[in-house]
């Protein structure tokens, strides 16, 4: 698993991926409404683009790309100094299902090392179970949990 920067026509495919995949997660963990969810998601991940330190990368195999990962070199409200920040990180839906998130995250993990990280940090909705799933068994351990209780 390698990665490279993303080219202009792929940075744009993965945030337009990335706007529908945090509002449809958003709308599941009861964050915001299905009316609302597309413009408060686009509002947010504009908000964060372009600002320096932070890269789009496309991940490949020798069978061609496998995901996408955006990264940032610092956490977005400046905790865990030295760590960088996954803002998101997606196995292209053709290439699900072949243990690929865990080599990506790997190779994430060798970029953050080369660029002079300590550490990786990222945040996941507990609706999203395969996400879960996977950071849990790449060593990921929980920091703070985020409570709601809806009346």
């Amino acid at each position: 698993m390698r990665l490279r920067l993303s080219t202009d026509d792929e940075r744009t495919s993965h945030i337009e991926d990335l706007v529908i995949r945090l509002a449809d997660l958003s709308v599941l963990a009861g964050r915001w409404t299905p009316e609302e969810a597309r413009s408060l998601s686009r509002a947010a991940i504009d908000a964060g683009l372009p600002e320096p330190g932070r890269f789009f990368f496309t991940a490949e195999d020798d069978a061609g790309p496998v995901g996408a990962i955006y990264l940032g070199m610092a956490h977005p409200d400046g905790f865990f100094p030295g760590a960088a920040w996954v803002h998101d990180v997606v196995v292209f839906p053709s290439r699900r299902g072949q243990g690929l998130g865990r080599a990506l995250m790997a190779a994430v993990e060798q970029e953050v090392l080369a660029r002079g990280g300590t550490g990786l940090a990222l945040n996941v909705m507990t609706a999203n179970e395969p996400a879960m799933r996977l950071y849990a068994a790449a060593g990921y351990a929980a920091v703070t949990q985020t409570m709601i209780k809806q009346f």
